[in-house]
């Protein structure tokens, strides 16, 4: 399958081992959120991603809207939709690449199972099935935004290292994350996302709303622009 374009730390997240380990979670929230995160790469300025999550129906709608300049690539403009049921469980997702070339995945989500159809100029379509639970978050490539539901997943009365369960469309990939309380940071809570290979560090206010993203390895940090 011919992959979208993606920025060097997006080369897929590579997905712990290990079980999952059932734990509870606070819930996730249903307040609106909107903004915008700069996105940096190597301490240079790469794009922006524009974001809304808004109540609709019994859950949510999530949109994303990301602009990058990437090097030897040029202009590249992405639109993400996300309907969550009850704020928690996805019903489908649609990711839209419109520059530099037209592809798109729309995954649609039926009990433990999720349908995928990815649509490229070179590969025509295709059509993957996964078996995912109903709470699974989906945490695609270069959307930020989307974890705003990895935060709110964490259970902080419980702490400790807490599996969640996660799906990444771009990459066609189920599987899970570790995530872990680091303690405050400028009245900020941090946390620390975990795979085999990748630490990312995340810090979210006091209502989940991520405030700033972290990919040492990547050399990429994504702050959220504050008026």
């Amino acid at each position: 399958m011919t992959r979208f374009l993606i920025l060097l730390l997006a080369i897929g997240i590579p997905l712990l081992k290990t079980q999952p380990t059932l734990l509870a979670f606070q819930g996730a929230g249903s307040d609106t959120d909107r903004g915008v995160f700069r996105i940096q790469s190597d301490g240079q300025p790469i794009g922006t991603e524009r974001f809304e999550i808004t109540p609709s129906g019994d859950g949510l709608r999530v949109t994303g809207e990301l602009n990058l300049n990437v090097s030897g690539v040029g202009r590249m403009t992405e639109t993400s939709t996300l309907a969550l049921r009850g704020g928690v469980e996805p019903v489908n997702y649609e990711r839209v690449q419109k520059s530099p070339k037209r592809q798109s995945i729309l995954v649609t989500f039926d009990g433990k199972k999720a349908d995928a159809q990815y649509r490229t100029a070179e590969a025509g379509n295709q059509q993957i099935e996964f078996f995912v639970p109903r709470d699974v978050v989906v945490l695609d490539t270069n959307f930020f935004h989307h974890y705003t539901f990895l935060v709110r997943r964490y259970d902080f009365l419980t702490g400790g290292r807490q599996h969640v369960n996660i799906l990444i469309p771009q990459e066609a990939t189920p599987g899970m994350i570790s995530l872990e309380y680091a303690g405050a940071d400028q009245s900020l809570r941090k946390l620390v996302a975990r795979t085999d290979e990748l630490e990312i560090e995340i810090w979210a206010d006091e209502a989940g709303r991520v405030m700033k993203l972290n990919v040492p390895a990547a050399k990429v940090e994504v702050v959220r622009e504050t008026r």
